[in-house]
């Protein structure tokens, strides 16, 4: 009977170890889903935030590279206004001011594209 009693008692405890393991498995596997998730959201901020200030960062730069031209074509427009009108003297200013736009702008695409 005492045999019987402890057999029966010994099943019963192992059950609850078993339960109590299983329990503590799925308290710790979501625990690990919910640190999982709060990373990958901090990572996702992260990112985000770091996106828009290179994006800021690089707006920023060409309003400012905007701005020079501009700035250049007004000095230009300026010394031309200072001069008596001749077609000759407007076409060697010009011939000094030319550039030509798209090479600079493949040169920067190359350059940012490389970048990465």
């Amino acid at each position: 009977m005492l045999g019987y009693i402890a057999g029966r008692n010994l099943e019963e405890t192992g059950l609850q170890a078993v339960l109590r393991a299983e329990e503590m498995g799925a308290s710790n596997l979501e625990s690990a889903r919910e640190i999982g998730k709060t990373a990958i959201e901090d990572s996702v901020r992260g990112l985000d935030s770091k996106s828009t200030e290179a994006i800021e960062l690089r707006t920023v730069e060409l309003a400012q590279r905007i701005a020079d031209f501009l700035y250049e074509r007004d000095k230009d427009i300026s010394i031309l206004a200072s001069f008596w009108p001749d077609l000759e003297r407007y076409l060697e200013v010009y011939s000094v001011c030319k550039r030509d736009v798209m090479e600079q702008l493949s040169h920067k695409i190359r350059e940012i594209l490389d970048s990465k």
